[in-house]
């Protein structure tokens, strides 16, 4: 099986221990400094906490996103596993994919316009996949996402919810890797944000049809990312010189 590019937005991204690329050390995880204790969940904008997801998630802001995701065709399920950094069309990460006791995995790198993938053991090579779009963020373009607020999170760490309904880049992390001419009928993908919009974690589920070892298969996806905060730009270079 050749790999190819997984370029999200995804899903899974959902999922990502990427090869070193371009990451700095100042990664810090939002789950140990966001939010911050809080007794109570105080009113806020939901207008605003949208368009800090928004701005968050956007070109200009660097993420590390670790991300798992449960594929079910047929009768049986793959497991797929992605951990990466990514700003704006640009990443750096590895993919890890597991079915029926064998595991297969590739680090893949979004610089400059193309796109390199190099499976375990293996050499760097150019990947057919297009690289987003400029102005994209890991999750597409979401200047364009219609987003709902969801008031407080259930979860009671002061944390609140944003729907996103139709996602539309969510199937970049697995179409052209482990399945092919994925055509999504229902996704859907809850974040859960602090008052800024901050993402601290999101699920997604996508259902739909696709080629799966060349037959056509009905396909459902569930998935849960986590959001890591970079303080600093992100550099992405080419791993062929």
């Amino acid at each position: 099986m050749t790999p190819r590019l997984p370029l999200l937005v995804c899903l899974l991204a959902a999922v990502f221990v990427g090869c070193g690329v371009g990451r700095p050390p100042a990664a810090t995880p939002v789950g140990v400094t966001f939010p911050p204790a809080a007794p109570t969940v105080k009113p806020v904008d939901g207008d605003a906490v949208i368009a800090g997801l928004k701005e968050a998630l956007g070109p200009d802001s660097p993420q590390r996103l670790k991300a798992t995701a449960e594929v079910r065709v047929d009768r049986g399920s793959i497991k797929v596993v992605m951990d990466g950094d990514f700003q704006g069309n640009e990443m750096d990460a590895t993919m890890k994919i597991q079915s029926g006791g064998r595991q297969i995995s590739f680090d893949i790198i979004a610089a400059d316009g193309k796109a390199y993938v190099k499976q375990a053991g293996g050499k760097w090579a150019k990947s057919p996949e297009k690289v987003p779009a400029d102005g994209s963020g890991p999750f597409g373009d979401m200047r364009k996402a219609e987003l709902t607020f969801g008031g407080p999170s259930k979860t009671g760490k002061g944390l609140y919810t944003i729907v996103w309904k139709n996602p539309t880049d969510a199937a970049r992390a697995l179409n052209g890797t482990i399945i092919t001419g994925f055509k999504v009928k229902s996704s859907l993908m809850n974040f859960e944000v602090t008052s800024a919009g901050v993402p601290y974690t999101a699920t997604y589920q996508l259902k739909g049809t696709a080629k799966f070892e060349g037959k056509s298969t009905a396909i459902t996806v569930t998935g849960y990312y986590q959001f890591f905060r970079i303080h600093e730009p992100l550099v992405f270079e080419s791993p062929l010189r």
